[in-house]
């Protein structure tokens, strides 16, 4: 099987509990975890402040991201009702979530 990379941002709080939640099944698609310092996008694949799936070469960010991981961890009825919203909108979702990521956890220790 060839690598699979999951990049996030480390110091995302909604980042790193999503990692956390399916690190447990990374193992079985052949995922590999990635957490990165996004205040520097050189290392990444992809010069973007998203989450970037690198699935064997292919890569996905923001919503498409999530939903390939979903399926390739075996969660693939989550990963088909994510499909069913229009890209534009999930993406849509995505930023203002990601726009509000830090400020939303400000409260967490």
């Amino acid at each position: 099987m060839s690598e699979r990379k999951l990049y996030y941002d480390r110091n995302c709080p909604i980042c790193s509990s999503l990692a956390s939640w399916i690190e447990k099944d990374a193992h079985r698609a052949g995922l590999q975890l990635v957490p990165t310092e996004y205040d520097n996008l050189e290392p990444l694949p992809l010069p973007v402040d998203s989450v970037i799936y690198d699935q064997e070469g292919k890569l996905w960010i923001k919503s498409e991201a999530i939903r390939h991981i979903l399926k390739d961890i075996g969660w693939v009825i989550p990963a088909k009702i994510v499909g069913l919203i229009p890209l534009r909108w999930r993406d849509k979702m995505y930023d203002i979530l990601a726009a509000l990521r830090k400020w939303l956890f400000l409260w967490r220790p």
